[in-house]
C-alpha cells in the first residue's frame, strides 16, 4: 500500500515525502493521510524497495547518426590514428630492446638466393688447362670455363712443359712458347724435337738432331729478357734428356732403359756419373727425388716395380704396391710439395683395358727396440672411382701447381681430377689427351 497526503487547502493529493503542494504551493503540515492501492506484481511483498524485483536495466545512450564529415577528414583521421599506434608500437618495441644500454638492432635485408653455378673442378676459377685436343690443335680451358684454341700444336708424343708463367712445346720440328693468359700467337724459338724442364728459371731444356743426328742439346729462354742461353752441348746417341738437376741431366737411354746421370761439358759428350737402373718410364722429378718405372720384374698384365730414388746419393727403394697388385703402370707426376706421387695400377676387369689412380706416399716405421722414427717406406692407395679407359699400359697424371688437386686421363674418355682427401675421383667435362699441362 502507498501512503498520500491530501493538501486542506485545494486537496491535490501529495507524496508523503513532498515539503509543499506541487498546485498550490500550500504547507502540508495539516495536510490529511491517505492510502492508494498498489499494482500486483505477482512477487512478494518484503517491504524493501524493489524487493524481489530485477535491477532497473540503464537507459541506453542513443547512437549517434554516422558522421556526415567529408571523406577527406574521416581518412585524415584515420591515418592520424594509425599513426598514434605504430608510434606507440614503435616505442614500446624500443623499451624491450634498448637493454641495457643496447642499441635497436638495424634491420636486415632479406637475401635474394642467387644459384650456384655447376662447374668441374677444372673450371673453379683456380686452375687453367692447356693440352693437345682431337684436332692436335693446343686447347686452352681458362679458369672462367671457357675454352678456345689455338695452332699450332703439340706433335704426338710431346707433351707440353710448363716453365714459369709460359707453357713450352714442339709441333712439327720447331719450339714453341706462349705466356699465360695463353692469348695470341705462339712464339717460334727454334728448332727441335724434344723439350724438358730445366733447372735455371726462364730457360727450356731443347733437344736436337732429328732422326739422325749428330745430337745436342741446349737450353734457351722461354721469351726474350727471361734468361741466357747455355750450351749447346754434344749429346751421345741413343739417349733422351728428362730433365736437368743440380747435379746435371737425368737421361734415360733406348731401348735399354739406363737411367744415368750425366754432365755435360763444352767439348765432347760429358761424362756419366751415376746409374740408377733400367728404366722403362721415369714417373716424375721433385728436387733431390725421381721415381721411375723398373724394366725388369714386370707382371704379365704391365705392372712393373716402382722405384723412389735419392739422385744425388743413389739410394734406392721400392714402392710397395696396393693390395692385389704385382707394381704399377706407366705414366704418373710427383706432387710438387715432394710428399706424394701420382701413379697407376691395372684397373678392373672389364670390356676394355682399364688404369686406376694410386697415391703414393712414405710411411714412416718405428724402429724395432725404441720409439724412435725408422725408415720411410713409401706405399700406395688406389683411389675409388679413378678407373680411365687405355689403349696401352700407361695413364697420363699433372700435379695443379698448389699441389692440391692432381688431373689424369687414359687414352679416350673425360678426364678425371681429385683432391687428395675426398672419397673419390670425379670426371670433368673435358676429352682426355695424355698430352696436357695444368696452370
Amino acid at each position: 500500500m502507498a501512503r498520500m497526503l491530501r493538501c486542506d487547502r485545494c486537496g491535490t493529493e501529495v507524496s508523503e515525502w513532498a515539503a509543499r503542494c506541487p498546485t498550490c504551493r500550500g504547507s502540508l503540515e495539516n495536510s490529511t493521510v491517505s492510502v492508494v492501492p498498489e499494482a500486483d506484481t505477482g512477487l512478494p511483498d518484503t517491504g524493501l524497495p524493489n524487493a524481489g524485483l530485477p535491477d532497473p536495466v540503464p537507459a541506453r545512450a542513443p547512437v549517434p547518426e554516422p558522421s556526415k564529415s567529408p571523406p577527406r577528414r574521416r581518412t585524415l583521421a584515420t591515418v592520424a590514428a594509425g599513426a598514434v599506434g605504430v608510434a606507440l608500437i614503435a616505442i614500446f618495441a624500443a623499451s624491450k630492446a634498448i637493454d641495457h644500454g643496447r642499441p635497436l638492432p638495424a634491420a636486415q635485408p632479406t637475401p635474394t638466393p642467387t644459384p650456384t653455378p655447376t662447374r668441374s673442378p677444372a673450371s673453379q676459377g683456380i686452375y687453367t688447362l692447356v693440352y693437345s685436343g682431337s684436332t692436335g690443335d693446343l686447347t686452352i680451358d681458362p679458369p672462367d670455363g671457357s675454352s678456345f684454341s689455338l695452332s699450332p700444336g703439340p706433335s704426338p708424343g710431346t707433351p707440353p712443359v710448363v716453365t714459369g708463367n709460359f707453357v713450352t712445346f714442339v709441333s712439327a720440328g720447331s719450339v714453341f712458347s706462349l705466356p699465360r693468359p695463353f692469348l695470341g700467337v705462339p712464339r717460334n724459338l727454334g728448332p727441335g724435337d724434344l723439350v724438358f724442364p730445366s733447372a735455371t728459371s726462364g730457360l727450356i731444356g731443347v733437344k736436337r738432331g732429328g732422326a739422325a743426328g749428330p745430337f745436342s742439346i741446349q737450353f734457351i729462354p722461354v721469351a726474350p729478357g727471361t734468361g741466357l742461353p747455355k750450351g749447346p752441348f754434344g749429346l751421345p746417341g741413343g739417349y733422351d734428356p728428362v730433365a736437368e738437376v743440380a747435379g746435371g741431366i737425368l737421361l734415360l737411354q733406348r731401348p735399354t732403359g739406363q737411367l744415368q746421370l750425366w754432365q755435360p761439358t763444352a767439348k765432347g759428350f760429358g761424362t756419366f756419373s751415376r746409374t740408377y737402373g733400367k728404366a722403362a718410364d721415369v714417373i716424375g722429378i721433385d728436387g733431390d727425388s725421381v721415381a721411375w718405372l723398373s724394366l725388369e720384374g714386370c707382371a704379365d698384365d704391365g705392372e712393373c716395380p716402382l722405384h723412389i730414388s735419392t739422385i744425388s746419393s743413389g739410394q734406392d727403394q721400392v714402392v710397395v704396391p696396393p693390395d692385389g697388385h704385382r707394381g704399377f703402370l706407366k705414366g704418373g707426376a710427383f706432387q710438387p710439395s715432394g710428399n706424394l706421387v701420382a701413379a697407376f695400377v691395372v684397373g678392373p676387369l672389364g670390356p676394355t683395358p682399364t688404369a686406376s689412380l694410386a697415391l703414393v706416399g712414405p710411411q714412416f716405421l718405428v724402429g724395432p727396440f725404441d720409439n724412435s722414427p725408422g725408415d720411410a717406406r713409401w706405399r700406395a692407395t688406389v683411389v675409388p672411382r679413378s678407373d680411365v679407359r687405355i689403349g696401352e699400359p700407361r695413364g697420363a697424371a699433372v700435379w695443379s701447381p698448389d699441389s692440391e688437386r692432381v688431373f689424369f686421363s687414359g687414352l679416350d674418355g673425360a678426364m678425371h681430377s681429385y683432391h687428395p682427401g675426398n672419397d673419390a675421383a670425379e670426371a670433368l667435362d673435358r676429352s682426355a689427351s695424355y698430352l696436357f699441362t695444368v696452370f
